[in-house]
């Protein structure tokens, strides 16, 4: 049965690329043409169709519902969007939009395309096809004023609960340093001016970026807002193709160990370390009247388009067993086809290609490496039988990553998100491999000889006295200028964490190792100055063994905390059995290496010893370790006072 196709042109005093920004954004798009947010999930078990997602109205379930097919585009060119419906007098709707530039401006051609399920209702349909095409124009022209206006792009700004925001504000900067608490300010500024479609996905990193702020201090007001109902908080497992969510879950014990990614069919390991970022939204309790997409369902006015994948150029769809072409681009350079489902080959554009090549999808994409001249043509012949969708990828740097482990080594977030309904712990019993944590074991002996010689409350005053300063210097903040501050204030920015206190010691946690070894010299330094405090405690000592590598993130049964577990923790343990009061045991190629920078102010006074190897059970090789102390001449009396 022939489709419906209605046709209109005008004219944009607009550039091309202008005028792309806008239509790229397909959610603000449909939102502008009237449509409502809709719910959608991943659409399963269709092999005859492309769509990735059915959608539906809420006010309709189990009434008229569409598939979303993947959109088609060439950046600044062309769009495509396409949607199927399984029932109801409309088989497909497909709408064209393509951009020629002009003299001055753009001459935009629209095409839409209606296809009937049965000629008696033509008439009816072509009547809906006028009145959609008139919202179409009648959107454009909104689109032409608000860039003739310098911006706005038909926003939507929907205002904050005034008495909760103060409310959450107030309480969130108590747990936060003056650096962040103006971050926090600015943060909550910034989202009050959002349009409601940008709310639900914050990247700290990114903003912190954008401004110009530490990104730690800007992560710090972002958690103290989440924990004060400010913000919520998200666990999104990235799929490494598309860059967009394959997962969102509100809490990480809900963190799932794979996800799927329902637009490119890969399957994603929850690594915390590189595959799961940490994004924020507005709180529903500040907005309640929006939509968001939260871990219950998800809403949305569409799902994907170019706005939402910048590093992709040019997508298209390839129908079974079909013959396709794509326009590669226009600028030189190294780009990479990706096919739904895995399928990746090299694509080369450059002066010395060819103005057309050919290339089959399969199995494989064949062959593997292509050259294309610049505005070229691929030649495409699809011999599945089943519909997918091609992309042209840049090779753009991914935006910066705000990973789930980072965000567990901050001590706020342990602090704020330990327990209550908020609780942030990671599905019990469950491992997640993170490739490198430096962890830091400490263990104070002597404390049975204090308790005989000054009695009980006087040893356990000591013990708390030491571990507080230890939990400081663990924590304490880096000596960095903030750039976010025209004073140049310090910013708050922890060397490490402390993952759980023991009875006489404690484990803690750091990104890099030479900060942990700063900290055991100085938290030996402390204990020496502890020590002369209190005529009774010379006999008391500190152990500490440091061993960083790979190791498993988990939160043990009947705990309400983020450890540690595997073989570097293991070590790191041998290490300490191997210490004697005062001594720091760390990895000799560590040791070694900073035993070559005398001259360095954080490790003055630190002697590094010779190596020597130790016997690890379960460890094939001896470990090549080293012994560090303080000089002498530091722990002296008149040194510590």
């Amino acid at each position: 049965m022939e489709p419906i196709t209605l046709k209109r042109q005008l004219e944009h005093a607009a550039a091309p690329q202008a005028l792309w920004s806008a239509l790229a954004d397909t959610s603000r798009l449909h939102r502008a043409l009237g449509q409502v947010p809709l719910t959608y999930r991943p659409l399963l078990n269709q092999p005859d169709s492309a769509a990735r997602f059915e959608m539906f109205s809420e006010r309709a379930w189990g009434g008229l519902g569409f598939w979303e097919l993947p959109v088609e585009w060439q950046t600044a060119e062309r769009l495509v969007l396409r949607r199927e419906y399984p029932r109801g007098p409309l088989r497909r709707i497909e709408t064209h939009l393509a951009l020629s530039a002009l003299h001055q401006g753009t001459r935009l051609a629209i095409e839409l395309v209606l296809a009937p399920r049965s000629t008696t209702l033509r008439p009816l349909l072509r009547l809906f096809g006028e009145i959609c095409m008139r919202r179409w124009l009648w959107t454009l022209s909104r689109i032409a004023t608000d860039l003739s206006r310098g911006g706005g792009l038909l926003r939507r700004v929907t205002a904050l609960d005034a008495k909760k925001l103060t409310a959450g504000a107030s309480a969130a900067r108590g747990a936060l340093s003056e650096s962040s608490s103006r971050l926090l300010d600015r943060l909550l500024e910034h989202v009050a001016l959002l349009d409601d479609l940008d709310d639900d996905t914050l990247h700290p990193y990114a903003l912190a970026d954008a401004w110009g702020a530490a990104r730690g201090a800007l992560l710090d007001a972002f958690i103290a807002g989440a924990a004060h109902g400010l913000f919520t908080l998200h666990w999104d497992v990235i799929c490494p193709s598309c860059r967009r969510p394959a997962a969102r879950v509100a809490s990480l014990a809900s963190l799932p160990a794979t996800a799927t990614c329902p637009r490119c069919e890969l399957s994603i390991e929850a690594s915390l370390a590189d595959r799961v970022e940490v994004s924020f939204a507005v709180s529903r309790d500040l907005r309640p009247q929006v939509a968001h997409y939260g871990a219950d369902k998800a809403v949305a006015f569409a799902v994907g388009g170019p706005a939402e994948t910048p590093h992709i150029e040019a997508q298209i769809l390839l129908p079974a067993a079909s013959q396709c072409a794509v326009s590669v681009p226009r600028a030189p350079g190294d780009y990479e086809l990706f096919v739904r489902g895995g399928l990746r080959a090299r694509l080369n554009v450059s002066t010395l290609g060819q103005s057309a090549a050919q290339a089959s999808v399969g199995d494989a994409i064949q062959p593997a490496q292509i050259e294309v001249a610049m505005g070229g043509t691929l030649h495409i012949r699809h011999e599945s039988t089943t519909p997918r969708h091609l992309a042209i990828l840049r090779s753009d740097a991914p935006r910066p990553l705000c990973d789930a482990h980072s965000v567990t080594l901050r001590p706020l977030f342990r602090r704020l998100l330990r327990s209550g309904p908020q609780a942030q712990l990671l599905p019990v019993g469950r491992l997640f491999a993170v490739p490198q944590v430096v962890l830091l074991h400490t263990e104070l002996v002597g404390l049975v000889e204090l308790q005989q010689k000054a009695g009980d409350l006087d040893a356990f005053r000591f013990s708390e006295e030491h571990f507080e300063l230890l939990r400081s210097l663990i924590e304490r903040p880096r000596s960095q200028p903030d750039s976010s501050s025209e004073e140049g204030a310090p910013i708050v920015e922890p060397v490490g964490t402390v993952v759980r206190r023991e009875r006489d010691g404690l484990l803690a946690a750091f990104a890099d190792a030479e900060t942990a070894v700063q900290v055991a010299a100085e938290a030996q330094l402390a204990l020496v100055r502890l020590r002369a405090c209190h005529d009774a405690a010379a006999g008391v000592g500190l152990r500490i063994g440091i061993y960083g590598g790979a190791a498993q993130v988990v939160t043990p049964a009947g705990s309400d905390l983020i450890d540690y577990f595997g073989a570097t923790l293991g070590l790191c343990l041998r290490l300490l059995r191997e210490a004697h009061p005062g001594d720091i045991v760390l990895p000799a190629s560590l040791g070694e290496a900073l035993a070559k920078r005398p001259t360095d102010p954080s490790l003055v006074g630190l002697r590094i010893g010779p190596r020597f190897l130790l016997s690890v059970r379960g460890v094939d090789a001896p470990v090549a370790v080293v012994r560090a102390q303080l000089d002498p001449a530091v722990t002296s009396p008149a040194s510590a006072a």
